[in-house]
């Protein structure tokens, strides 16, 4: 506040005032990057012995700082004080300057503001929280004059000047000066009619003359107090108590100001004032001045009218200032902008205007970590400058209460807080040279706040009642003082949980968790754990028999949140008792201390021994059977003699069971230790069964096996379906050139794929990339079989054994030969008998499968596309791999692709696509016509939309509707993200259901091509690691694939930025520059590319994840900033970035983190998830697929607060997306997902506790 002051008579009083657009300075701190992290500037503020602010707690109105003794401190204002431009915040500016649209805008405001530049547009438009105000004057403006923060337009009546200025707020004064007698004797000022424009937004006013302008729900958006005005007398006021006051002043210390006369910022001394009334009408606001004051006969020119607007301070209506005076009992003043209430007085006034005592309201917002319940006021602190002072020599006593309520428009003497607590007196002297600033103890108000999780915090100052009493002792405060809390939380431990996990846990190392949490930004926190073990007898086996349990506290410190977990290795069987503390190094509050039990059983039992009565059924020494494929049989599994305990047995075809979740298991019969397992083996010929016993405590025997020999099955397996479950299976190459089958599931749906071809020392690498196929039962047998045209037009049929992969060749590198058989089309014989070929494979674009001879007992025949665009038909035959002679039955099918239709309505029919126009056509044979040719039916089911630019390819899906109709269709897009999808038959023939997505052919986390989600995770040692999935919730390995600089890495994200179908990594470097590490597809990442060069502002991110949340088949960024903002950074489809975007329109989002995209519930968007750390709920924000995220639901009830990371992807197989977890003490374990956007835990994906210290690619 810039104040002047002269001595009349000994007395000091205030001339025109401008108020300044920045709270009360606080100390300097140390200083810290602008990327500073909380949990850095705590460790710096210890180090260095000094506070240090911590930037990405920064808001508007608020700072914190850690403090060196640990604490922290938050320094609050009543409105605010900076304003974020980019990743900077700058001071308030309200310096005006002419904007593009020819508008005058201030520099810095932390609401939207413009004046006019003249003529027709509205005379100020402010805009707050979205919501948008204009007031327009009745008639065209000039052009105005511009001096700082003000903008004058000059006779906008006859001798009547407007001048507009920006409040620091964001709001405007328009104060009207009337020059002389002769201007306002114009009738034009008798009622002055402003036109507001509010959308949305209602328009009220009260008696008292102010304006509120509220939201639907009430809310105030924007508000005018009572308007005031003022002519320029500056005769002496008569009260007898100005009067006395002036009396026994005469004697003050005098001041060197100059004279008090009125200006168009503030009443002068013996100013005559009054109010002008307001009405508000069909969105008009009618304002009618005080004609005592405008034309009265000792009215003194000019004569200022002046209402003024703002909207609510940080567009909270928790935060406010007023003031109330005796003088004017029922009069508003909140947030006025207009002198002098734009500076609080306090004290007895008896100067001019509202004589009588004045009393400062300040309403700060409760910083929500004040509620934490283990929060601590230490100290608060009310800083109140004094910018005026009414004597230049006296000092009073001043007063600092809480008072409860809140301030409103309707806050005035009369309705003034009675239930008030006094805080603080402090004794303030003269303001003349300077502006003194004292500091109240308010620590009182906001244990309140803190007790009642008040959402406000209401202050006032008043002079004491002896010092009411004089006019001396009259003084002015600045409008925005500042609250400083002084806090610390106590830390919790928040989980305690044994891994295992189990009541009884095995011969395996053993892990104690605790989950800590410190609600205080940045804070430390460490664990302290005992450990005691007894015996059966009671005899003490852990620590060292006889030792005491002494506290373990490790060395391990979590920032704020998250899982300390201690180690004591192998244990000996006992029951265990242990307990865990939080620490965060303050000892001046209670610990929290939870305590656990569990037991030990250390005992494995031995491996079970495995009959068959099926197999078997005179007893071992006899003769094996054997018995048909597919067909259920009997095998009885044993423990050793003396084993009570098992728990499970786990089981597998072909290798022993994995020893991590594994997937095939059995429960010992009622009331028995032994388990009758009956199955189906899928496979023939040779067929091997491998069995481990777990007991209850977790402990694995050895896996046992038997191996015996089954015929082939007697019954076809259904046409397409490639795993013997009766459902049609998919078959395409993979990025990775191996052959994938995606196994189908109910209506449509596809599992995670397999490979069909392994490569190892009996089989030499196949490259399918770009062959053709078609699936039917090629080999004469009842299995399906697979027929492959390479890229180099190679025709082999690989035989199936029903169980998804080819026949195995398992002795010699020559038996792998008989896995292929070469595909033959018999030529055409002349008279003589002479062979003349037709057709060879090198001139065949596209094949289909013609099943319907298999149908009937015959081999299946194909359809053939050559390059030049005819269609034939080869007819199956009785020898293994020959077909018959095409015969030429089309000859239009240029551009076209084509899949089996299977059987409608007893003959074959067929699909085929124009990959240029875009139409699908189905062809129905009949009795005498082939499908295709020109006698069959031919029905086109789409003129468009199929095309080779909206679709890469397309695969029959199975029978459709019981063979009456056309069969179902999958397709995979053209997009840089594939998705496949499903097409289902209607029942009427050529007419398809709309589209159903059904799973990302390249998941976004899948780098090594094989359409599995794989893990990239960075060591402490700045070694890069990947973690193939392998399905059935299993990972192998992590291989070293980049040798140093990881460590460097501070966020990484997985996806396919580049849209070359691999999947990328995204990564945020320490130095807070943004790159992109493109994969090669076969689980190694190219070097870095920068993204945004020439910026190194992504230190303001605190998380990211990935996914296509605008539906352009493109990857996305999404990123967490460190203000709470959430925002969008779309993919401008040659792998860079656009400029991020709002993605939720507020800065909820702070308390956020485990962020993750997928498609969590199966509608083909991407979705979003994240976990608030205040309560460890995981919820879901649905993607609609063009940029925008529904409100959150939770997703299911488990609790995530101790996780520390999560990592999408479809581990477990059946194509819905599940979530990699790593708990706090180092585990990982799989969520599978359920399609619905909820997860079950299944359980560890990973044999040991080895995650702790490792970043992940999420």
């Amino acid at each position: 506040m810039l104040s002047a002051a002269i001595l009349v008579s000994g007395l000091t009083i205030p001339l025109g005032t401008a108020t300044l657009a920045h709270a009360d300075a606080k100390a300097p701190s140390a200083s810290a990057d602008v990327g500073t992290t909380a949990a850095e500037a705590v460790a710096q503020a210890k180090s260095s012995g000094a506070p240090v602010d911590i930037p990405s707690l920064t808001t508007a109105t608020e700072t914190v700082t850690a403090n060196p003794s640990g604490t922290l401190s938050a320094t609050e204002s009543v409105y605010p004080t900076r304003v974020r431009r980019a990743s900077t915040w700058i001071p308030i500016d309200t310096t005006l300057h002419t904007a593009a649209d020819g508008t005058l805008q201030p520099k810095a405001v932390p609401s939207g503001i413009s004046l006019s530049g003249g003529g027709s547009t509205p005379l100020a438009t402010m805009t707050s929280v979205g919501r948008r105000l204009a007031l327009s004057w009745p008639a065209p403006l000039p052009v105005p004059t511009v001096s700082g923060s003000t903008a004058t337009y000059a006779d906008v009546l006859p001798g009547v000047d407007l001048q507009a200025t920006v409040s620091p707020l964001g709001g405007f004064t328009e104060v009207l000066i009337v020059k002389d007698a002769a201007a306002a004797a114009n009738p034009a000022l008798s009622t002055l009619v402003l036109n507001a424009d509010a959308p949305d937004l209602t328009v009220n006013g009260d008696a008292s003359g102010s304006v509120v302008v509220a939201d639907r729900d009430g809310v105030p958006v924007f508000t005018s107090p009572t308007a005031a005005m003022w002519d320029s007398s500056t005769q002496a006021a008569t009260s007898g108590t100005a009067a006395s006051r002036r009396a026994a002043a005469a004697d003050q210390e005098p001041s060197a100001s100059a004279s008090a006369s009125s200006s168009s910022t503030a009443p002068g001394y013996g100013a005559k004032t009054g109010t002008v009334t307001t009405h508000v009408t069909d969105g008009q606001l009618t304002l009618t001045p005080d004609t005592t004051v405008l034309r009265g006969a000792d009215t003194h020119y000019p004569v200022y009218i002046d209402p003024d607007f703002n909207p609510m301070p940080g567009n909270d209506p928790q935060t406010a200032y007023d003031e109330i005076q005796q003088g004017c009992p029922d009069k508003n003043a909140l947030n006025s902008s207009t002198a002098p209430y734009d500076t609080p007085g306090v004290g007895l006034n008896d100067f001019s205007g509202c004589e009588g005592v004045e009393r400062a309201l300040y309403q700060f917002k409760t910083d929500t970590h004040l509620w934490n319940a283990g929060a601590r006021i230490l100290n608060a602190t009310l800083k109140a400058k004094e910018v005026y002072s009414a004597s230049c020599s006296t000092t009073s006593d001043v007063n600092a209460w809480y008072f409860k309520g809140t301030l409103s428009k309707s806050t005035t003497w009369t309705t003034r807080p009675l239930d008030i607590t006094l805080q603080d007196t402090q004794s303030y002297g003269n303001a003349c040279s300077s502006a003194p600033s004292k500091g109240f103890d308010v620590k009182d108000a906001f244990t309140r706040a803190h007790n009642g999780k008040l959402p406000s915090v209401g202050l006032m100052l008043s002079a004491t009642p002896d010092d009411e009493q004089s006019g001396l002792n009259f003084r002015r405060f600045a409008n925005n003082p500042t609250v400083t809390v002084e806090y610390n939380t106590i830390p919790t431990v928040t989980s305690a949980t044994t891994s295992p996990s189990a009541s009884t846990i095995g011969h395996t190392t053993v892990f104690l968790n605790a989950g800590v949490y410190d609600a205080d930004a940045g804070a430390p926190v460490q664990a302290k754990f005992t450990l005691t073990g007894k015996d059966s007898s009671g005899k003490t086996v852990y620590p060292v028999a006889g030792s005491p349990a002494q506290p373990v506290e490790l060395s391990t410190t979590v920032t704020q949140q998250g899982t300390i977990s201690w180690r004591p290795g192998y244990l000996p069987t006992g029951t265990y008792t242990w307990t865990a503390q939080a620490d965060d190094g303050d000892k001046a509050h209670p610990a929290s201390v939870v305590t656990k039990t569990f037991k030990v059983d250390a005992t494995a039992p031995g491996a079970p021994s495995i009959t068959s009565p099926d197999i078997y059924p005179a007893g071992d020494d006899a003769p094996p059977l054997t018995p048909p494929a597919r067909t259920q049989l009997e095998f009885d599994i044993t423990p050793p003699s003396g084993v009570t305990d098992i728990a499970y047995y786990a089981y597998n075809w072909g290798s022993a069971p994995p020893t991590v979740n594994p997937p095939l298991t059995v429960k010992p019969d009622t009331g028995k230790q032994s388990a009758t397992l009956r199955i189906v083996p899928m496979g023939f010929v040779r067929d091997q069964l491998f069995v481990y016993a777990v007991d209850k405590a977790g402990n694995e025997s050895p896996a046992n096996n038997f191996s015996f020999n089954t015929a082939p099955p007697t019954t076809p397996d259904a046409t397409g379906d490639l795993t013997a479950d009766g459902k049609p299976d998919l078959v395409m190459p993979g990025a990775d050139g191996n052959l994938r089958v995606y196994p189908g599931t109910a209506n449509g749906g596809l599992a995670t794929p397999a490979n069909l071809w392994h490569t190892d020392e009996y089989h030499p690498a196949v490259d399918f990339t770009g062959a053709k196929t078609a699936v039917g039962a090629f080999g004469g047998n009842m299995e399906q079989d697979i027929f492959v045209l390479s890229s180099d037009k190679q025709a082999y049929i690989y035989e199936g054994n029903g169980d998804g992969e080819p026949v195995p060749c398992s002795t010699s590198p020559d038996s792998c030969a008989d896995l292929k058989q070469t595909a033959v089309l018999s030529p055409m014989l002349d008279d003589t008998g002479e062979a003349h070929p037709v057709l060879d494979w090198s001139q065949v674009a596209q094949i289909a499968v013609d099943n319907s001879q298999h149908a009937t007992g015959s081999m299946p025949g194909l359809w053939l596309v050559t390059d030049d665009g005819k269609l034939y038909s080869a007819a199956g035959t009785t020898t293994y791999g020959t077909f018959d002679t095409p015969i030429l039955i089309g000859d239009d099918f240029q551009n076209t692709d084509i899949t089996d239709a299977g059987v409608v309505n007893g003959y074959a029919a067929l699909w085929a696509r124009n990959t240029a126009t875009g139409s699908l056509t189905l062809y129905e044979g009949t009795a005498d016509s082939i499908a295709g040719s020109d006698p069959s039916t031919k029905i086109v089911t789409a003129t468009s939309g199929w095309g080779s630019n909206a679709v890469s390819s397309f695969a029959s899906a199975g029978a459709g509707n019981a063979g009456t109709a056309s069969p179902d269709l999958w397709t995979t897009d053209a997009q840089a993200v594939h998705n496949i999808s499903y097409y289902a038959a209607t029942g009427t023939p050529g007419s398809l259901a709309a589209r159903k997505y059904v799973q990302t052919m390249t998941p976004p986390d899948d780098f090594t091509g094989d359409g599995r989600a794989d893990i990239i995770a960075g060591w402490n040692n700045g070694t890069l690691h990947l973690y193939t999935g392998e399905g059935s919730n299993q990972l192998s390995s992590g291989k070293q694939i980049w040798d140093s600089g990881w460590s460097t890495v501070r966020l990484m994200v997985a996806g396919d930025f580049n849209g070359d179908g691999k999947s990328d990594i995204v990564a945020v470097w320490n130095d807070k520059t943004l790159h992109r590490y493109d994969g090669t597809g076969t689980g190694g990442l190219k070097g870095n590319v920068p993204l945004f060069p020439g910026s190194d502002n992504w230190d303001i991110v605190r998380e990211m994840t990935a996914g296509d949340f605008n539906g352009d088949g493109l990857t996305d960024l999404v990123a967490v900033w460190n203000d709470g903002t959430l925002h969008l950074y779309t993919n401008k489809g040659d792998g860079t970035l656009n400029g991020p975007v709002d993605f939720w329109g507020d800065n909820s989002w702070s308390g956020m983190r485990l962020l993750s995209g997928g498609d969590y519930n199966g509608d083909g968007k991407s979705d979003l998830l994240a976990v608030h750390a205040s309560d460890g709920v995981l919820r879901l924000y649905k993607g609609d697929g063009n940029g925008h995220l529904a409100a959150a639901v939770e997703s299911g009830a488990l609790n995530w607060s101790t996780i520390s990371d999560i990592i999408p992807g479809d581990f477990s197989g059946d194509g819905k997306a599940d979530l990699a977890a790593i708990w706090g003490d180092g585990s990982l374990h799989l969520y599978a997902g359920t399609g619905s956007g909820t997860f079950n835990h299944i359980g560890p994906m990973w044999p040991d506790n080895s995650w702790t210290t490792v970043r992940i690619a999420t």
